[in-house]
């Protein structure tokens, strides 16, 4: 099911991309590409306030947040559009 939520979304079809997400956490709450891929999805939605969130979630489950600089350069983004 990852692999099709990953097709849907480069497709740009977010929101289909969305759905399949959301059946996988269903089954598994803490997977975390399925929590990255809805930041993502929501991202390119335009729904920055729900990104962030799933942005911040997927970075507080991470036992190493090292590698994560992509992650973090795009919450500090979506921080400074609120402000």
């Amino acid at each position: 099911m990852e692999i099709l939520a990953l097709a849907l979304a480069g497709q740009q079809r977010h929101a289909e991309a969305m759905d399949v997400l959301d059946e996988i956490l269903t089954l598994r709450p803490n997977h975390l590409r399925s929590i990255l891929g809805r930041a993502e999805c929501l991202y390119s939605m335009g729904r920055g306030e729900e990104a962030l969130d799933q942005y911040r979630l997927f970075l507080s489950m991470l036992p190493d947040t090292s590698g994560t600089s992509g992650v973090e350069a795009r919450i500090a983004e979506l921080e400074a559009v609120d402000e």
